[in-house]
């Protein structure tokens, strides 16, 4: 009896027009938007190996270790064609500096401002909204449009229990409404694979294979939502309305409205008092900066060779003495070690901020927590790798890649540049201090006589620092955190169980007449 009534239910819903304007509207949408996304992802995917291939010709040498600086790039999601999520939000390219632990990626991938300023119709608008309005649609006249009718009365003649009826009519919606979308995901991944040649990891393919199950999901809650309103009421004007309303509350308004409380429930720092910690920190260095000049009177003129370059041809001038060099290191080794501890300093105040950010996001989800809105787009943007999460990945490999650096710089002695350690450092055989004044005097006289300092050092003291030589940086853009979809896809579910339950029990007591 089941089955039989299993096939009317899905019979009848496809020699309807609803059925068809779902198939045309639903599948179009996702082919086009897909489509669209997927030519902008190769825009981005293109820009951002443009940009790192133009970095790794301008870093390719440094000649004085203190200008080491490399630039790391976010590449784009590959999924980001379903959903982009937070991806096009934020930066794309960090500048690894030794003063300053990352806080924030700059610079965009997008091609065009005013493109990039519009919220991008992807899967996630397409079946938050249009797929959930349809799932209403399919259902909200399936128990009152047919007691109006007479033929709930003629059904349950045939001896089938409620239980049957109710779950027949589900699960005949629920197929009806999968169809449209499992064939707007497999024309859109067909094009993505034969026009735009896009090919997906094993990986890949199964993330994709969770977001074609969060939106049939979501689109079944909503089909229960249709089902339960056509039993609370006793007419199909009164259950479509009823529907439409609690659509746009769940969908709707209470997003919109746990976004601002959760913003007033846990407010974040103004960028103000951030600038006004950052501030009071250089201040303490410049404090400490003086005390080492106090120390080391003689630093000057090595301090500033730190900013040689060749390419700008800046040669200095020998203009101090022996002791000038030893002050000189030892003044850069202490301010880098200021300069490092304000950076700390920095980078700890931003992580009391970075904590805050998650309360609020934790807020935000508790309010929310009755809109299946708010946990399929949590879902599709961990299945696609576009959430925040994977920003504070990318920024977190960045700061572990700058810590290893440094590490790099501490054990080969960069924190003076070739030109300063060379005058302050003795050779090995030079084990008294004529043999090292010996070799400071013949330099002076170079010097004093005209010629620059390449003219005479040797080549062994002008190799420069090889970019090869810089530790790799390791980020995986892809990264699908199997807790971060458990979660949202587990309530949806749910809210599912619950919509169910519900409408089956209201109709154990429905009067059919």
């Amino acid at each position: 009896m089941f089955i039989v009534l299993l096939w009317k239910e899905i019979r009848e819903h496809l020699m309807t027009f609803r059925f068809a304007a779902a198939l045309v509207t639903i599948t179009l949408l996702i082919v086009c938007s897909v489509w669209f996304l997927g030519e902008d992802y190769q825009r981005r995917l293109n820009s951002y190996l443009q940009a790192s291939e133009a970095a790794a010709l301008l870093e390719r040498e440094y000649v004085v270790p203190s200008e080491i600086s490399p630039t790391l790039f976010r590449p784009p999601s590959p999924l980001s064609m379903f959903t982009q999520g937070e991806d096009r939000r934020f930066g794309n390219s960090i500048q690894i500096k030794r003063w300053e632990v990352p806080r924030e990626a700059t610079g965009n991938y997008g091609t065009g401002l005013l493109m990039a300023a519009q919220a991008p119709f992807d899967l996630f608008t397409i079946v938050a909204t249009v797929v959930s309005l349809f799932g209403i649609l399919l259902t909200y006249d399936a128990i009152s449009g047919e007691r109006e009718r007479g033929l709930l009365r003629v059904q349950s003649s045939y001896g089938a229990s409620r239980l049957t009826l109710y779950s027949a009519k589900f699960l005949g919606a629920a197929v009806c409404l999968t169809i449209p979308i499992v064939l707007g995901l497999t024309a859109s991944l067909v094009a993505l694979n034969f026009i735009l040649d896009i090919v997906f990891t094993p990986g890949e393919w199964l993330a994709v294979g969770g977001v074609a199950f969060a939106s049939v999901l979501y689109g079944t809650v909503f089909v229960a939502l249709g089902l339960g309103c056509s039993v609370l009421v006793r007419r199909s004007s009164a259950a479509i309305v009823l529907a439409l309303l609690v659509w746009t509350i769940t969908v709707v308004v209470v997003p919109s409205v746990a976004q601002g409380a959760a913003g007033t429930l846990s407010p974040l720092d103004s960028q103000f008092a951030i600038s006004s910690l950052e501030r009071g920190t250089e201040a303490d260095a410049r404090k400490k900066h003086e005390e080492l000049a106090d120390k080391y009177p003689a630093y000057e003129f090595g301090y500033w060779t730190s900013s040689f370059s060749i390419k700008s041809e800046r040669f200095f001038k020998y203009d101090s003495w022996e002791q000038g060099y030893r002050d000189a290191e030892s003044f850069i080794r202490g301010l880098e070690l200021v300069m490092q501890a304000r950076a700390d300093t920095i980078r700890q105040a931003y992580r009391e901020s970075e904590a805050r950010k998650a309360e609020q996001s934790e807020t935000e989800q508790l309010l929310a927590v009755f809109s299946p809105s708010h946990h399929l787009r949590h879902a599709l943007t961990s299945l696609t790798s576009t959430n925040y999460s994977r920003y504070e990945d990318y920024l977190e490999a960045a700061r572990r890649y700058r810590a290893e650096l440094l590490d790099n710089f501490r054990r080969k002695g960069y924190f003076s540049d070739n030109v300063l350690s060379f005058f302050s450092q003795r050779d090995p055989e030079e084990i008294d201090d004529a043999k090292y004044g010996e070799r400071v005097a013949y330099y002076r006289s170079q010097l004093e006589s005209g010629k620059r300092y390449d003219e005479f050092m040797g080549p062994k003291f002008l190799e420069p620092v090889s970019a090869s030589d810089l530790p790799p940086f390791e980020y995986s853009f892809f990264g699908m955190d199997s807790g971060s979809v458990i979660w949202p896809l587990g309530i949806l579910a749910i809210e599912l169980a619950l919509l169910l339950a519900t409408g089956l029990a209201v109709f154990q007591r429905y009067d059919i007449r």
